[in-house]
């Protein structure tokens, strides 16, 4: 995507995808910071990296514990200490509109 700006139809489709309510000077605003980030990762791309190293973790450093296989709580203990439950399921707050 070098040197592609996001174009006004393009952006639009982005904003309605994740639902964004925005004012037409917020949508001014990010749509410009968008392509300044944009603009930012390409110049990115330029550089030459084949001299460096790839990244390594450092020694002694890894995850905190061990990541084992252990028994979880049954369903019912589970479903019980839910703030609401719908038969073996929990009930959440909906947050996507239908439309």
């Amino acid at each position: 995507m070098r040197n592609m700006p996001i174009d006004e139809r393009a952006f639009e489709q982005l904003t309605d995808a994740v639902r964004l309510d925005l004012s037409e000077a917020e949508s001014s605003t990010l749509h410009a910071h968008l392509n300044e980030l944009l603009q930012s990762v390409e110049s990115l791309l330029e550089l030459d990296l084949s001299a460096v190293e790839p990244w390594q973790p450092l020694a002694g450093h890894g995850p905190g514990r061990a990541d084992d296989v252990a028994a979880s709580l049954p369903a019912e203990v589970a479903l019980a200490l839910a703030p609401v439950a719908q038969g073996s399921y929990f009930e959440v707050p909906r947050t996507v509109d239908d439309d």
